[in-house]
């Protein structure tokens, strides 16, 4: 498709789970070849002649599985965290209980896979009415340079500290549908946190005016700072 569509439609690819995370988009003379696992609706769709693949990287069990000679065991390593998630340049992971002996290699091993990140955050949860997290530090520059980062996702760009505010990965589908939401409407969004649904519609659907509301004195400090980012978000108090 054209250039200017590419963004568009790999989103709604992800949305339809047809995106094939494996390989890259491809420019080719003005155009975008967006990897699909199956046709999409309203779109062509064609044998990609010469594909470009994500080199794969080592997962943890892949680096810890042999070394059961070093005191790590194969019952340790089947406890071993399968996700996590990547703020900016900060890796947020969560460990068993029964292996938190192991925090620092687990971030040191997280550092190696993705060496463009600078710290490791473990996540033991959160807690209180303004849902702090609870991190600690297991690896990398953040005890000496802090915990803050910018997050882009979805054409939208989010400051935050992920040492002390909570962002819900997990959330990026919903996010992007109401990014499409709220065309010419006066939209209120009441725990609003950083931005994280306000600014996707304020950037990509146009409304007429967003009202967002957030207690927690930090999120709201971050909430401001996102929102002058853009030129449509003037009016922040």
């Amino acid at each position: 498709m054209p250039r200017r569509e590419a963004q568009t439609t790999i989103r709604r690819a992800t949305e339809a789970g047809i995106f094939d995370p494996g390989r890259k988009p491809i420019q080719r003379d003005g155009s975008v070849e967006v990897p699909v696992k199956r046709p999409m609706a309203g779109q062509k769709t064609v044998r990609q002649e010469h594909p470009e693949f994500y080199h794969k990287t080592p997962g943890l069990v892949d680096l810890f599985r042999d070394r059961d000679r070093d005191g790590i065991s194969p019952e340790q390593v089947a406890l071993l965290p399968r996700s996590w998630y990547i703020l900016g340049t900060v890796i947020t992971v969560k460990i068993d209980p029964r292996i938190e002996d192991l925090k620092r290699d687990v971030g040191s091993a997280l550092l190696s896979i993705y060496p463009r990140c600078r710290c490791v955050l473990m996540d033991r949860g959160i807690e209180g009415q303004f849902r702090v997290p609870k991190r600690e530090v297991i690896a990398g520059s953040g005890a000496e340079t802090g915990t803050e980062t910018v997050h882009r996702e979805n054409g939208v760009v989010f400051k935050l500290d992920a040492m002390k505010i909570m962002f819900s990965a997990g959330n990026l589908k919903e996010r992007m549908r109401m990014s499409r939401l709220g065309d010419d409407e006066f939209v209120v969004d009441m725990f609003a946190g950083i931005g994280y649904f306000s600014l996707p519609m304020a950037v990509h659907s146009r409304p007429d005016r967003v009202l967002s509301i957030e207690l927690n004195p930090l999120a709201y400090g971050y909430l401001a700072e996102n929102g002058r980012r853009f030129s449509r978000c003037r009016d922040i108090r």
